[in-house]
């Protein structure tokens, strides 16, 4: 595979303290799906999304990667374990994976999906799996992931929130 990122790009772990910039990062993906997509604005917070983001991260159960240009940080993606009994155990879902729209194109998606999959090798996971936005808006990002050996297994995400 070799490293693909350009030179001035960079890749780590997150850590509890970069929850701010997690969180920003996960605001703009959301606001880029609902804008794109014509969906209602999700009512996300940032002090909450931050909150949360860093009791995860402490936690382990939300790991995290995070990109950098020039110690800008320009792309995020978050990953959560789970469990499949279809795949034999372990898995991992990708939640969210943005990178800034100046980077896109630049193979700094590619890197960043790269450290993905050694990652789940570490750790035991038969399948790493994810869910692309709304289509046709985003079929660049479904051809992205099967660029990256994605291939769509059906259906489409759906959800139903818990009253808190």
């Amino acid at each position: 595979m070799g490293n693909t990122l350009p030179p001035e790009v960079t890749i780590r772990d997150g850590v509890p303290d970069d929850a701010p910039v997690i969180a920003q990062l996960v605001v703009a993906l959301t606001a880029e799906i609902c804008e794109r997509s014509g969906s209602p604005p999700l009512n996300v917070d940032l002090r909450e999304t931050t909150d949360t983001c860093r009791r995860l991260v402490s936690e382990g159960r939300y790991l995290t990667l995070l990109v950098f240009a020039a110690n800008q940080p320009i792309g995020v993606a978050t990953l959560c374990e789970g469990f499949a009994l279809y795949a034999g155990g372990a898995i991992a879902t990708v939640e969210e994976f943005y990178v800034e729209p100046g980077w896109r194109s630049r193979r700094v998606g590619k890197g960043l999906m790269e450290r993905i999959r050694p990652l789940g090798r570490e750790r035991g996971w038969r399948a790493i799996e994810l869910c692309t936005p709304p289509l046709p808006a985003f079929d660049r990002t479904v051809d992205f992931y099967e660029r990256c050996d994605f291939a769509i297994s059906g259906g489409r995400k759906m959800r139903t929130w818990l009253k808190r």
